[in-house]
């Protein structure tokens, strides 16, 4: 868990339920610790309420941006995926509703990926050789979700992301050895590829020592939500 999260909350009648239309009328985007045990100064609003919860984690990362306190329904996030893959952090997004105003104790949230994580591994017919640069070409950077969502939209932002590296690939023997480390994993957007999208790697064979690129098309395939 990241060791900051944004929390938002919206109140309504205790005689009604959530129904998606409240804006973030009570919270919105206060910021919670680890450190301090992810409480906030907010008391409960009392029997008459009920209170819908949000939150993500983690707080205000880069690209991030949020819905007006009010607009209606749940907070609306765009995300705008940072370039440098090391500041792409492991989205995780949380949602409780219908909780009785009254409850005064700590409501648990059960958080969830909501990117896409991307690696990248040897093969089973992979030489011996260098790699130097993996680049996933032409694919969505851009997307909104609503919080307690079960889909990304608005997808927009074709564009570029590239790590470079020097990375020993190891005999054709050792298929499934990883290549990109835990750190550099590309955390993208829940998308269907859009046309013309591909993975391009940069790799010299140390039989030839010839620099080549290798190519594959990915347009039309589907990177779902909270998967790897």
């Amino acid at each position: 868990m990241h060791e900051e999260a944004g929390v938002f909350a919206s109140i309504y009648p205790s005689t009604g339920t959530w129904d998606g239309t409240v804006p973030p009328n009570y919270i919105y985007d206060a910021k919670i610790k680890k450190t301090d045990s992810w409480t906030t100064s907010y008391n409960w609003p009392g029997a008459a309420y009920r209170v819908g919860f949000f939150a993500y984690a983690p707080y205000r990362g880069a690209g991030m941006d949020f819905s007006p306190a009010t607009s209606p329904g749940a907070p609306v996030l765009t995300y705008d995926v940072p370039a440098d893959v090391l500041l792409q952090p492991d989205l995780l997004t949380s949602h409780e509703v219908d909780v009785p105003g009254n409850r005064n104790s700590a409501v648990p949230l059960r958080f969830r990926h909501a990117l896409t994580a991307v690696r990248f591994e040897t093969g089973s017919r992979l030489l011996p050789g260098t790699l130097t640069r993996i680049t996933l070409r032409g694919v969505y950077g851009k997307a909104s979700y609503r919080l307690g969502g079960d889909a990304w939209s608005a997808h927009t932002n074709t564009r570029n992301f590239v790590q470079s590296m020097n990375v020993s690939t190891p005999d054709p023997e050792s298929p499934g050895t990883p290549l990109t480390s835990p750190a550099a994993t590309f955390m993208m957007l829940p998308q269907t590829l859009p046309a013309g999208a591909r993975i391009e790697v940069e790799y010299t064979d140390n039989l030839t020592n010839t620099p080549r690129t290798l190519t594959a098309g990915i347009a039309g395939s589907l990177w779902p939500m909270g998967k790897t």
